[in-house]
């Protein structure tokens, strides 16, 4: 795109498109000949170039920036208030614990896939999807148990948007003596 500007302005200078685009050289370009007549349809198709890439240009921005969608805190708690607050956060759990995640949002619009991926020393346990109609800023709260105690170690939670990961949060799970 800024090479066909820089290209444009090398060659064609305001005085010179006005005079392409004036009332009275529409008529005469198709009577004339020579490298005006020839150059007439060339302008056009730029121009037309030009006005195609700056719609393109804008529909990316604006998908971009319609997404603004981001996580603020993360929180692991032993349980979650009907806000999905955080209530008594903790990074340590034991073997037959609920894990809570209260996770604040800014920027939240139904239909945005927004999913919890649950990893126990680096490998997929389980994945969640946020289900809610709210719009704006919000807690989400996602949950993971278990019928058989968890195994002792490392777990983590990644919020993700499509394929990005907004947010990670790591916790532990240790047997109590």
């Amino acid at each position: 795109m800024a090479r066909l500007a820089r290209w444009l302005s090398e060659r064609w200078n305001v005085s010179t498109l006005r005079r392409f685009m004036s009332p009275s050289n529409h008529q005469s370009s198709f009577t004339r000949r020579g490298n005006r007549a020839r150059t007439r349809p060339i302008v056009g198709i730029i121009r037309s170039l030009f006005f195609l890439g700056a719609l393109a240009a804008m529909a990316v921005w604006i998908s971009c920036s319609s997404a603004g969608l981001h996580v603020t805190k993360i929180t692991s708690a032993r349980a979650l208030d009907s806000n999905f607050q955080p209530v008594a956060p903790t990074d340590r759990f034991g073997p037959g614990d609920t894990f809570y995640i209260s996770v604040r949002l800014e920027g939240y619009r139904p239909g945005l896939a927004l999913r919890a991926k649950w990893s126990y020393e680096g490998q997929p346990i389980h994945e969640t999807q946020l289900d809610t109609a709210h719009i704006g800023d919000l807690y989400a709260g996602f949950s993971l148990s278990s019928d058989a105690p968890w195994a002792s170690g490392r777990y983590s939670i990644d919020i993700v948007l499509d394929s990005n990961v907004l947010a990670t949060l790591s916790f532990r799970v240790k047997a109590l003596p």
